[in-house]
């Protein structure tokens, strides 16, 4: 049997993994332009924190 979603989501059995979120990457000096103007559009790196945030409180394990 498959595991459900919770068992999935459980903090002990997950973790959160940001890669690639670093100022050379999605902030204004990145020499990826487009994809700095959209992380920009979308609020990104606030919504990456919260959910960081959120992970952390719940004892998912964030790497990043």
């Amino acid at each position: 049997m498959a595991p459900s979603l919770a068992d999935l989501v459980a903090p002990g059995g997950c973790v959160l993994l940001l890669q690639e979120v670093q100022e050379g990457v999605v902030g204004p000096g990145s020499r990826l332009a487009d994809l700095a103007a959209a992380a920009t559009t979308v609020d990104l790196l606030s919504r990456l924190r919260e959910l960081a945030s959120v992970a952390r409180r719940a004892g998912v394990p964030v790497v990043h």
